[in-house]
């Protein structure tokens, strides 16, 4: 930086600290006149720095692991159908950006995701019950090949057991739900109707 850079730096600071009360509310007065410039402007800046502003959200998250981030969470609660329709679209517009990530990360955690089917063949054994690939094959067809819960096309179908193995559902084909990936993950360990009502509410 050049001493006339320098200069003309220090000359702002000092005046927005001898002003800050005025010039604080001479910008919110700007705002409020000129919502959609202010949108628009605001689009622009984090679309240009947005490597920067992932590094400083990552290092504010990072230094400060017990704050409560009240503010965050009441956003969330007042825009529960806006947030959930925007993961669904962010998902399908990343989904080879998750494929990769679900590879390496399946590639770094080889014990314990042996270990967790390990024992979820153990509860398909002991709670019984079984289905053949045909008959898996015609309940995806019933299904027109979309998601039993979001009703996404297109996508991998899983086998998700609508009364969970862990809760004492078994595996035959009856209790057997086509769902793509991320709600099979988000439902874990719910019935389907406990996710379905989970689904509703947001």
């Amino acid at each position: 930086m050049t001493p006339q850079y320098e200069k003309r730096r220090e000359y702002f600071r000092q005046r927005y600290a001898e002003n800050r009360e005025i010039l604080l509310a001479q910008t919110k007065a700007y705002q409020a006149e000129n919502p959609e410039v202010v949108k628009r402007a605001g689009k622009k800046y984090r679309a240009r720095n947005a490597d920067l502003i992932r590094r400083k959200r990552r290092a504010t998250y990072a230094g400060n692991p017990s704050k409560d981030y009240a503010g965050h969470r009441r956003w969330v609660e007042r825009n529960k159908e806006a947030r959930s329709a925007y993961m669904r679209q962010w998902r399908i517009e990343h989904a080879e950006r998750l494929k990769k990530y679900d590879v390496a990360y399946a590639a770094a955690h080889r014990t314990e995701r042996a270990e967790i089917q390990n024992a979820r063949r153990a509860r398909q054994i002991g709670n019984g019950g079984s289905h053949t690939k045909e008959q898996w094959l015609l309940l995806k067809r019933a299904y027109q090949h979309r998601c039993g819960y979001c009703r996404a096309d297109g996508v991998r179908l899983t086998k998700d057991h609508a009364q969970p193995l862990a809760r004492g559902g078994t595996d035959d084909i009856g209790n057997i739900i086509p769902a793509c990936l991320p709600c099979n993950r988000r439902k874990h360990v719910k019935t389907a109707g406990e996710f379905m009502a989970l689904l509703a509410s947001v």
